[in-house]
């Protein structure tokens, strides 16, 4: 975890108020919450001495630097700088991480494994599919190849053309419902491939998921959206785990 810590005294509540109102956004955006929102500090020793004080919460310095140096904050950042006199710093929480090896465990190791193997095998079954189509001529290879390529060009343009649309995935009410229902399509994309047969439904299905967790990673840096990333994972193993892997037909 990371804090931004905020010590403020303002010259200008009509126009901080202007502020408050769109800062909250920004933060939420970037992964953050309010620890402390106008806080009234009571000076114990030193010389700082600021008149209401807001703590916000990251999930990493990374994050909370990506959101203090976004276009989105940039845009209103002025607002505050005039109506109001700030100390900002940002305290890193990595003694508390450290002291908590479960919470290392979780950070360090199985978040990492999960973000990273899952792609990977799924990358490796498409490919494998690949080079058999192929095997069995030219035609059926292209065919295969087709099949891979059109659930990532469609993810790409969905990203690159419609993110405005797109962010409201990261919605907190989307995001409960989002968890479950992208379990279900993990769940369902393993039962097709068992259950529809050859190219190219195979390396649309696992091409799909490969572009739906793509999708996920990229829209972390901005939202909560990794939430559909587990959810495919959490379906597409429970299939695995009870029912075996889905060999096509």
């Amino acid at each position: 975890m990371a804090y931004v810590v905020a010590g403020l005294e303002i010259t200008n509540p009509d126009e901080f108020q202007k502020y408050g109102k769109e800062v909250a956004a920004t933060v939420k955006q970037y992964g953050g919450a309010y620890a402390i929102r106008g806080g009234e500090p009571e000076k114990l020793e030193g010389t700082w001495n600021p008149n209401r004080v807001t703590i916000l919460e990251f999930p990493s310095a990374e994050r909370a630097k990506a959101w203090f140096q976004s276009p989105e904050y940039g845009a209103i950042v002025s607002l505050r700088r005039r109506s109001a006199k700030t100390d900002l710093v940002l305290v890193h929480g990595g003694t508390s991480d450290q002291s908590n090896w479960a919470i290392w465990l979780l950070h360090k190791v199985l978040h990492p494994f999960a973000v990273a193997a899952t792609p990977l095998f799924i990358f490796g079954l498409i490919m494998y599919f690949l080079f058999s189509a192929f095997q069995e001529g030219i035609y059926p290879g292209v065919r295969s190849l087709a099949g891979a390529l059109l659930p990532l060009i469609a993810a790409t343009f969905l990203y690159i053309f419609q993110r405005t649309q797109l962010e409201k995935l990261g919605g907190a009410r989307i995001l409960w419902w989002g968890f479950f229902a992208s379990a279900l399509i993990g769940f369902g994309a393993m039962a097709l491939i068992r259950y529809v047969g050859r190219a190219p439904i195979t390396e649309v299905v696992l091409s799909g998921i490969l572009s739906a967790l793509a999708f996920s990673y990229a829209s972390i840096r901005e939202s909560k959206v990794f939430v559909y990333y587990y959810g495919v994972i959490f379906g597409f193993l429970i299939y695995i785990v009870v029912l075996g892997f889905p060999v096509p037909r």
